[in-house]
């Protein structure tokens, strides 16, 4: 590969020592070299810092805030670091295959100019073991690159760790903007959205990195996910009922609320934050 831009990799991490070297250590013995990671530590009051620090890697950056603010403020103080033409973003719980860099890079040297995001697919790793591919089969091949805003409305198929991003897309005078701290969780889920919105997406069709459940608040905080669904259902909104999905979020929130004996809180939260049907 002729070509070598400079990939800048954001890790924000939270209390999770235990699970970060392998998260590291699948980006550094990545076959293509060129790139900086930035750990962003978001307040972590466990081994974190020493952890990173173990590491004589000067591509490292290691970052830390004195509170916990959250994925998205994380990664926007990572974006406001990075140097490198693309941006790359890998999560704790996370680990990437060999030649998943090299890879994303090889297929942005094939698209065009508009396309401003390459994702691959990955193994998302059950607590029971089990494996899940996304996107899974419900989301046919020729539906998985293009002008995709439509279709992501409908389904969350992009995940973080599996994109690979122009930096000029985000910070650059036509960019779509960083990630929103006022959602609290699918913060990705929103950024995706916002440039599927404007830009071409192109996939590749291979996993390329695994994701693993980890049993803590992040994962667990049920009014954290209802909050951030009631506030993308408001975000896109009119969107949603052009193409007919509006009333769907709103049942799935509801019958969310059934499983989990939480219908009242949910529809205040519908009613609060997602403005009502």
């Amino acid at each position: 590969m002729k070509w070598h831009p400079l990939v800048s990799v954001i890790l924000p991490t939270w209390n999770r020592a235990k699970y970060l070297p392998q998260a590291m250590d699948s980006v550094l013995s990545q076959d293509y070299k060129n790139l900086e990671l930035f750990v962003v530590d978001d307040g972590s009051t466990d081994e974190t810092g020493q952890i990173v620090n173990s590491y004589k890697d000067d591509r490292i950056c290691y970052i830390r805030t004195s509170v916990n603010r959250g994925a998205a403020a994380a990664r926007n103080l990572g974006i406001s670091c990075a140097t490198g033409e693309f941006i790359m973003f890998q999560n704790s719980n996370s680990v990437w295959r060999p030649g998943k860099l090299r890879k994303e890079l090889e297929k942005f040297s094939d698209v065009s100019m508009d396309t401003v995001v390459v994702y691959h697919s990955m193994a998302r790793v059950t607590s029971e073991g089990k494996c899940k591919e996304i996107p899974d089969s419900s989301v046919m091949f020729g539906e998985r690159s293009g002008r995709l805003f439509d279709k992501l409305l409908k389904q969350d198929f992009i995940k973080l760790p599996a994109v690979c991003i122009r930096r000029t897309a985000l910070v650059g005078a036509d960019g779509i903007g960083t990630f929103d701290n006022m959602i609290p969780d699918l913060e990705d889920y929103d950024l995706i959205l916002r440039i599927a919105r404007r830009y071409r997406i192109d996939y590749i069709n291979e996993i390329l990195a695994d994701t693993y459940y980890i049993e803590d608040g992040a994962n667990c905080d049920m009014f954290r996910r209802v909050k951030s669904n009631c506030l993308i259902i408001k975000k896109y909104k009119e969107d949603m009922r052009r193409i007919g999905v509006y009333a769907e979020k709103l049942r799935y929130l509801r019958e969310l609320g059934k499983i989990t004996h939480t219908e009242r809180i949910i529809q205040e939260m519908i009613e609060r934050y997602g403005e009502g049907e």
